[in-house]
């Protein structure tokens, strides 16, 4: 199971706490077993009591370090109960038994994960074998002779040289797993910090996304009503222009009722303008009746006199009437022939009258009779 770079984190102190630990209350938890072995074998009790007491006392002090120092002391003090348990089977014949405690605190300060402290631990414990077997021989062995001390600090040293290389080894492999956990951690912790710088960028893309998308759908709403707004004022302007084309339509159909009016009118006042010149010409035909007819009076009145003059003459018997009054009939007399062409229309359009053109009808006196 992978576990995240803050469980990778707590869980490695926690290791090598445990590790401290273990090692911490197995230095604790010795300390009454070399003087009860002393009681027992008939050993030093007061020597391995006070050895054992001062390396507990060690081990406890430990916990005040960091926790990088801890090994080294706890290792002096592991080492230090196992010198104190053999000195209690001092003069018993289990004495040479009892070294294989020393094995056992060596894997216990391997457990601690620091190969300089189980270097300590090994020279502490080859320093002891060989000082204490020249020097108090009793306390390592059970013989004191020299060649045979000699010869089982060998024995001893080469067994615990060969458990210290394959506990170093096993301890190097251990120190590489831990690198390799470490550089797995250090991944994961990268890896999980790229995931969340990615999960932070896609959050951002994903909130820039959401406003994007809002802003569209704002526009596309403002488009949207653009279009009604434009559509409304495309359907205002048909609406404007179909009225104007019906204006215009109407006033086309006005100018054209106006034009047949005008025509009408002008069609009127050309016809009114034709029946005024046929009026003035009646009025002249009218005219010119009614001097012809003044004329015919006269001429009647000139006859009528002579008429009478002939016969005044015929009664009294002159003899020069009858010759002069042709000749003054003659000439107060008018042939009324040669004006009979003034009655015929084809006096019109000649600039003027033919009452105009007659001259002015002569007046009459009362009786019909000129002057």
């Amino acid at each position: 199971m992978t576990m995240s770079p803050d469980e990778a984190d707590r869980a490695g102190p926690a290791a090598t706490a445990d590790g401290t630990g273990v090692a911490r209350a197995v230095a604790l938890a010795t300390m009454p077993v070399p003087p009860l072995a002393a009681l027992l074998t008939g050993g030093p009790a007061v020597l391995s009591l006070v050895g054992a007491t001062l390396f507990a006392i060690i081990g406890l002090l430990s916990s005040r370090l960091t926790p990088k120092a801890r090994p080294m002391p706890l290792g002096v003090a592991l080492v230090g109960q196992c010198i104190a348990f053999t000195a209690a089977f001092a003069g018993h014949p289990w004495q040479i038994d009892s070294h294989m405690l020393f094995f056992a605190m060596l894997a216990i300060v391997s457990t601690m994960g620091s190969i300089p402290a189980l270097l300590l631990a090994v020279g502490m414990t080859a320093l002891h074998h060989l000082v204490l077997g020249v020097v108090l021989p009793a306390l390592v062995y059970p013989t004191v002779g020299l060649a045979d001390v000699l010869f089982r600090t060998a024995l001893h040293a080469a067994i615990v040289l060969f458990e210290c290389i394959i506990l170093v080894w096993s301890m190097a492999r251990s120190a590489t797993a831990a690198a390799e956990t470490e550089a797995a951690r250090a991944n994961l912790a990268e890896s999980v910090a790229q995931a969340a710088d990615a999960r932070t960028l896609a959050e951002a893309a994903r909130e820039r996304a959401m406003a994007t998308t809002e802003r569209t759908r704002q526009e596309s709403q403002k488009a949207a009503s653009a279009v009604e707004e434009i559509a409304a004022t495309a359907k205002s302007a048909a609406r404007g222009a179909a009225h104007a084309r019906d204006v215009v339509a109407g006033a086309k159909g006005e100018a054209e009722r106006s034009g047949q009016v005008v025509r009408r009118a002008v069609e009127a006042m050309a016809a009114i303008e034709t029946s005024a010149v046929e009026i003035e010409r009646i009025v002249d035909m009218i005219g010119e009746i009614a001097r012809q007819t003044d004329l015919l009076a006269l001429n009647a009145a000139v006859e009528s006199a002579r008429a009478g003059e002939a016969g005044a003459w015929l009664r009294g018997g002159g003899g020069r009437g009858p010759q002069a009054v042709p000749a003054r009939g003659r000439g107060h007399s008018a042939d009324p022939r040669p004006r009979r062409h003034l009655l015929v229309p084809g006096g019109r359009g000649r600039g003027a009258r033919p009452r105009d053109r007659a001259g002015s009808r002569p007046d009459r006196r009362c009786g019909g009779r000129p002057e």
